[in-house]
């Protein structure tokens, strides 16, 4: 099976029929309860994030299925120094 997401950088209301959806940490600030109705609706939530290092607590926090980085290594490393990835 192949999943389908919808990348959605502004909106901070998660509306798709699909399987995912990439968006951007600032539509997620907007929306306190953007993970809430992403996950009622099935959603995986992916943030594309050019440079998430700072927000990573944020996104462990609130159960992000994956950051999409410029720089994975980076963030990689990031993850793994807060004892995550």
């Amino acid at each position: 099976a192949v999943w389908v997401g919808l990348i959605c950088e502004v909106e901070p209301h998660p509306r798709f029929e699909g399987n995912g959806v990439g968006t951007s940490w600032q539509a997620m600030q907007a929306n306190p309860g953007y993970m809430d109705e992403a996950r009622g609706q099935g959603l995986f939530v992916c943030p594309l994030d050019t440079a998430p290092e700072p927000r990573l607590p944020w996104y462990l926090e609130l159960g992000v299925d994956a950051v999409l980085s410029e720089d994975p290594a980076r963030t990689l490393a990031a993850l793994r120094a807060l004892g995550a990835g």
